[in-house]
């Protein structure tokens, strides 16, 4: 019964050269369809990556009106929207390069940042989750979503002959962006005046994005004449909302502001002075039962000498809803670009410059590359060829937490989102492009639509004209292997043949013969796979990376990862094999009379 294996083991022992030939044939053929394969998928993938890259998220709105909360709201309310995030993309010098500094509503696009795991050490949500506040959402007084306007009622006692205050709301939004709305001017006449802030111009068409808005300031500005002295006094006598039946819905001023901080701010010939800490107070409960008031008495402080005559100065006081913990150290995430150009480590304290405004964080992480960041991250190559100063990568904070930390260093200077970043839900994203460009109002801005990039970079020839030619090569090889193994078995066979006759003529079975040949051949084929197979992994590993540049010759970003589908490689094993088992089988199973092969090797 072990006729068939020894004889094959005998017979590679005795020509072990023999086979050698058509091995080698199929071990070119299965490498080079491997990297085939490899340069064909890599590079596709690359493409996408690319794409991601470049678009940060599957859709990204640029210069949609910054600082205007109905813009965010309306992008939230466009069809197959599921979340926005508002982003502030600003950039800074370092080190004579240009960083670029990104300020990120992180919770609404932990999902929607396309940023591939190998660069963030696991899923974009993990590597976001961090820098979002621990605090939450920022006390104050909660809007509801069914609210028509804010209504707030003040009172002003000064000194006859005070101008008038500017009045000022601050609000922050679903996404944790503030902005100031002025909601009219309040008389120094000792009388409670109510004012109105229409939310209907904060909203798109109407739609409220998910979620309210949060009262989180009052502010007072007003001119005064340098030299007087004044003791003033502002009451906050209401604060409440409408509904959409028009009910003014009130709610405590006292509790509602108790542990507000309260400052005020003056100017001397044109110079900010600190602002000076105020403490507010509750007073009598007030009749009609919308709650007790509460008043901060501040005092003016003038400057006056023979010198200078007196002239107008601006003051200002402002309430604010507290900001929760602040160290005044964010925690950002930065790429090993910025990090180099600093010449800092994690862990280190750098100083940012976010529109003009200086911010101090903490890099908790590091990461090989930041979405849309550096010359790769511009959206079209000519972008990307341009003059541009040497690239310095990118630093990445939560837009809240810059928000919320400004607040207690530079309140009047919010950071506003300049650019949207979408997530469509899935499938949506075609519409969604369409919906935005069919608006007529402006609201769409620029547009970098992620399937748009990658369109154009699997369009382009050149990245495509090497992958068809090394499939015609990897197809090429896989005939000629089929070919050359097929005539190397056939004569192999024919020049054993009187070896076969005398097993035959001594009783050997006809089906221990085929299960000679095809053990014999089969080891030499399956050699061959196995060796290819080894072989062309190798290569696409190392040759793939070397040979995948973009369309300006350049390293892609993020770097290449090599791609051989499992599918893929298992139908080039069965083509390359295909031929030379069905050669085989048919040697094998082929009918020759022994008697016919023994008389003519007695007549030689």
């Amino acid at each position: 019964r072990g006729l068939s294996a020894a004889l094959a083991g005998w017979q590679f022992s005795r020509r072990p050269l023999r086979g050698a030939g058509p091995v080698l044939l199929l071990v070119l053929a299965v490498a080079m369809g491997m990297l085939a394969i490899g340069q064909s998928r890599s590079w596709e993938r690359s493409q996408h990556d690319q794409a991601d890259f470049r678009a940060g998220s599957e859709i990204r709105v640029i210069g949609v009106g910054p600082g205007d909360p109905a813009r965010t709201s309306q992008l939230a309310a466009v069809p197959g929207v599921r979340d926005v995030a508002p982003v502030h993309r600003s950039s800074m010098d370092l080190a004579g390069r240009s960083a670029t500094v990104l300020a990120v509503a992180t919770e609404r696009l932990a999902d929607g940042m396309l940023l591939r795991e190998d660069l963030a050490g696991g899923s974009a949500a993990e590597l976001l989750r961090p820098l979002s506040p621990e605090d939450g959402a920022r006390p104050g007084l909660t809007v509801p979503k069914d609210s028509r306007s804010v209504v707030v009622g003040l009172r002003s006692q000064a000194p006859p002959g005070t101008s008038a205050a500017r009045v000022t709301l601050v609000l922050e939004d679903v996404y944790g962006v503030p902005f100031r709305k002025h909601i009219g001017e309040l008389p120094a006449d000792g009388r409670t005046h109510r004012l109105t802030l229409d939310l209907a111009a904060l909203t798109a068409n109407g739609a409220r994005a998910a979620g309210g808005f949060v009262l989180t300031g009052i502010e007072l500005a007003a001119d005064f004449t340098e030299g007087d002295r004044r003791a003033q006094t502002l009451h906050v006598d209401l604060l409440g909302t409408t509904g959409k039946d028009g009910a003014l819905r009130t709610a405590d001023p006292a509790g509602t502001l108790a542990g507000w901080a309260v400052s005020r701010e003056q100017t001397e010939r044109g110079d900010v002075q600190d602002p000076e800490s105020i403490k507010g107070r509750a007073g009598a409960p007030a009749a009609g039962g919308q709650g007790t008031p509460y008043s901060v008495p501040y005092e003016l402080k003038g400057f006056f000498s023979e010198r200078y005559a007196p002239q107008a100065e601006n003051y200002s006081v402002r309430l604010t809803s507290p900001v929760g913990r602040q160290d005044h150290l964010l925690p950002a995430i930065a790429s090993e670009a910025f990090m180099s150009a600093a010449k800092a480590k994690p862990g280190d304290h750098l100083e940012l410059s976010l529109g003009g405004r200086r911010l101090y964080a903490v890099v908790n992480r590091v990461v090989e590359d930041l979405p849309t960041t550096g010359t790769a991250g511009r959206t079209t190559d000519a972008e990307a060829a341009g003059n541009v100063p040497q690239d310095g990568g990118g630093v990445l904070v939560d837009l809240t937490a810059v928000n919320r930390y400004l607040a207690t260093t530079d309140p009047l200077a919010p950071v506003a989102p300049t650019e949207w970043w979408l997530t469509p839900e899935r499938g949506a994203a075609d519409d969604v492009v369409k919906a935005l460009r069919a608006a007529t109002d402006g609201a769409s801005g620029t547009l970098v639509v992620r399937d748009e990039i990658t369109d154009d970079l699997l369009g382009d020839p050149l990245g495509a004209g090497p992958n068809t030619a090394l499939m015609a090569v990897a197809a090429a090889a896989a005939a000629l292997a089929a070919v050359g193994f097929a005539v190397g078995s056939a004569g192999s066979v024919r020049e054993r043949a009187a070896e076969f006759a005398v097993l035959r003529a001594l009783g050997a079975p006809r089906r221990r013969l085929a299960r000679l040949l095809a053990a014999e051949q089969g080891v030499l084929i399956g050699v061959g796979l196995l060796v290819g197979l080894a072989l062309g992994s190798l290569l696409a590993r190392v040759v793939v990376p070397l040979v995948v540049l973009t369309g300006r010759a350049t390293r892609p970003v993020p770097p290449v990862l090599v791609e051989l589908p499992l599918g893929e490689v298992a139908l080039l094993l069965a083509g390359v094999a295909a031929l030379p088992l069905a050669v085989v089988a048919a040697i094998a199973l082929r009918r020759n009379d022994p008697a016919v092969t023994l008389r003519h090797q007695g007549d030689n």
